[in-house]
């Protein structure tokens, strides 16, 4: 499982009181799996913080793009 450490590396990560906005930071390529695992994480830390909503922002030039549609 990964921590927000790692996400960070990843991702910029924006939280407010009702939200939280996660944007891929670097072009580095994820399998299926790992990208739901990052995505199952994000959606069970803002259930547990009572966030109402959580939007995932990814550019149409990601080499994750399609991976991201998968999931």
């Amino acid at each position: 499982m990964m921590t927000i450490e790692q996400l960070e590396k990843h991702f910029k990560i924006r939280r407010n009181a009702s939200s939280i906005i996660i944007k891929e930071n670097n072009a580095e390529p994820f399998i299926e799996e790992k990208l739901k695992e990052i995505m199952q994480y994000c959606v069970a830390e803002a259930e547990k913080e009572g966030i109402e909503n959580l939007h995932f922002e990814i550019s149409s030039k990601s080499p994750n793009y399609d991976v991201y549609k998968k999931c």
